[in-house]
């Protein structure tokens, strides 16, 4: 759990560093498969509270 809130911390700080792309892929390889994210830094919001 604690490596995939680190994955999902990276991938936002990747998603404000990019954000002048319109898409940014990212692909998570895992035991289980691989995981295909497709993220929209200029429509997703760039901080997440619980």
């Amino acid at each position: 759990m604690k490596k995939i809130a680190l994955l999902l911390l990276l991938v936002s700080l990747g998603g404000i560093i990019l954000a002048e792309q319109d898409v940014v892929n990212v692909i998570m390889k895992t035991n289980y498969g691989d995981i295909y994210l497709e993220l929209y830094p200029k429509i997703a919001p760039t901080t997440v509270e619980n």
